[in-house]
């Protein structure tokens, strides 16, 4: 199993090899950074914490400006909305949503060519980014790894602030499985598993139980039918009751 060190290192590796490529190959190395992401859990939680309720598109008209012949473009000053930001421009541009050759002509452009305005993004967007991830990340690891076992098998946060409780984290883990391995086959499923997944998640946070219980009564209707088992529901449910009371 990969640790969360290792994750991070995986994920440090193909930020490197984004920053470093051809423009023309950046939107084959934006992919690998984002399985990556997928393919941790440390860094799963990070982003689905950080981009929970993120006004993706008021940042985008504040980061990216035009005004009379002049266009600019600046980062989020928080850490968390830098994250989002950049997290969700990436997925962006991944999904083919926003085209990385317009933004490096309109924001980054540079009369050496389209190289150096890809250089230029690398700069001012990337390797922030980077950057970020690796202080914040290793700040969850280091909090993390001071814990007593009693703290974690209370589900109590760390001082970093992004620790998720044991129910959500396993909730997040099957999220993170059938992102990776597209289960249920069919889309719509697909789509209907996750929106339930996420909302047993927020229902968690609250501790609102019978939410909690709505949300789980869908995730165990969703995936009745497969064959082979993406999650422990017996575990799941368990992990709901402490978290709830049992509501």
């Amino acid at each position: 199993m990969i640790t969360r060190e290792d994750s991070l290192k995986n994920f440090n590796a193909k930020m490197e090899e984004l920053i470093l490529s051809k423009y023309l190959l950046a939107d084959n190395k934006i992919s690998e950074v984002l399985k990556t992401v997928a393919d941790s859990s440390l860094l799963y939680e990070l982003f689905e914490y950080v981009t929970e309720d993120f006004d993706y598109n008021m940042y985008k008209r504040v980061c990216f400006t035009s005004y009379a012949d002049k266009v600019d473009f600046k980062l989020p000053k928080k850490n968390e909305d830098l994250l989002a930001f950049c997290f969700l421009l990436l997925m962006e541009i991944d999904s083919k949503k926003e085209d990385l050759m317009r933004l490096l002509d309109e924001y980054f452009r540079s009369a050496g060519g389209k190289q150096q305005s890809y250089n230029n993004f690398a700069l001012k967007v990337l390797i922030p980014f980077q950057l970020t991830v690796k202080k914040v990340a290793e700040s969850i690891i280091e909090a993390e790894n001071a814990e007593t076992e009693e703290e974690k098998s209370a589900g109590k946060e760390n001082r970093s602030g992004y620790v998720f409780s044991p129910a959500r984290k396993y909730v997040l883990a099957v999220k993170n499985e059938v992102v990776k391995s597209g289960t249920p086959k069919d889309d719509g499923d697909r789509d209907e598993l996750i929106f339930c997944l996420d909302e047993l998640s927020d229902a968690l946070a609250k501790k609102d139980g019978k939410t909690a219980a709505l949300a789980f009564i869908g995730v165990k209707f969703i995936l009745r039918g497969e064959k082979r088992p993406i999650a422990d529901l017996d575990k799941l449910a368990a992990l709901i009751a402490e978290e709830t009371d049992g509501e």
